[in-house]
């Protein structure tokens, strides 16, 4: 799962095996984090080699995505 802020992706879930929902439409992850991005200016990633998804964080991080969660923070579904 993308993470994006600004509709730029600064993060990448991969293993997401459940969420909890705090009934205010907020919700808690469960997952690895494959990598994610330290510098949006001149995007620098930081990239979990070990982590199940690594190759498609390293495509991920730094682009632009439509994000299909409301607020600064939100998600892009994978596959979206």
């Amino acid at each position: 799962m993308a993470v994006t802020i600004g509709q730029y992706v600064v993060a990448v879930l991969t293993g997401i095996d459940g969420y909890d929902g705090r009934g205010d439409g907020r919700y808690r992850f469960h997952g690895t984090l494959a990598g994610s991005v330290t510098e949006l200016v001149t995007p620098q990633q930081w990239v979990n080699p070990d982590a199940p998804g690594a190759d498609r964080a390293r495509l991920l991080l730094g682009r632009r995505l439509e994000s299909e969660s409301g607020g600064p923070a939100a998600y892009v579904r994978p596959g979206g």
